[in-house]
């Protein structure tokens, strides 16, 4: 069966109010609410809500409730919004509300983009072949961010038991990923996008040691790559079949 779902954000349905967001959407054939359950910062013009026009939520929080209990033992842990304690619950809500007829409930869930776990866990974000960090972007070979969103996905399942999980950014992330304020004043092409996302942090180069990857050949050949283009003029490709 073909389910029709919308991506919400918890600060809309409590302006809104759920009971009446749920009536407009069902009115339009929506079957579903896909709630963000974990999200990073943003600026968010939203002309139809009558409170926050304008909104800018907290970075790499998440909206539900945490157990502290859970987290007692990991590195990396998850920041419960502030707007759960202040306004509600309100994936507890919609997921009440399924059971008396409502909406199913989708959790939609970011990952390893965390600007502000990032920030806090250097050892664990990915990093360039010259060692530069992207802080925006927790490594997927890092045993600690793995636990961390794990950890996340297993607490929203088991607490809320939702009808389905969304998982958004799992993987690397690369380069070109949309932060504030992004600046080269160079020209990059695909081919250095590509290279200045291949991640060379601590993680990654035990791993593919072990898997017998000459890690450290390609991490210099990869920055000898990227000086290269830096030092040139004008935007040139190296690898015109690039795609």
């Amino acid at each position: 069966m073909k389910n029709v779902s919308v991506w919400t954000y918890p600060w809309d349905l409590h302006d809104l109010g759920p009971d009446a967001a749920i009536a407009t959407l069902a009115a339009e054939g929506v079957d579903t609410i896909s709630l963000a359950t974990s999200y990073h910062a943003g600026r968010f013009l939203q002309p139809g809500n009558p409170r926050r026009r304008v909104w800018f939520p907290q970075d790499g929080t998440v909206y539900y409730r945490v157990d502290p209990a859970r987290w007692t033992s990991q590195e990396i842990i998850p920041l419960q919004a502030d707007i759960v304690e202040s306004e509600g619950d309100m994936l507890s809500r919609l997921c009440a509300l399924r059971e008396t007829g409502g909406p199913q409930v989708s959790c939609w869930t970011v990952c390893l983009h965390n600007t502000r776990l990032g920030m806090a866990h250097p050892d664990h974000v990915m990093r360039t072949a010259h060692g530069d960090p992207h802080s925006y972007a927790l490594c997927p070979s890092s045993p600690a961010a793995r636990a961390y969103v794990t950890g996340v996905v297993a607490e929203i399942a088991e607490r809320y038991a939702p009808d389905r999980i969304e998982l958004e950014s799992p993987d690397f992330m690369g380069f070109d990923h949309g932060f504030h304020h992004e600046k080269d004043a160079l020209g990059l092409l695909p081919e250095d996008m590509f290279l200045l996302g291949v991640c060379f942090c601590r993680h990654c180069m035990n791993r593919a040691t072990h898997a017998g990857v000459p890690a450290e050949a390609a991490r210099a050949r990869v920055a000898d790559l990227l000086d290269a283009a830096f030092a040139r003029e004008l935007p040139r490709s190296r690898f015109p079949d690039f795609p």
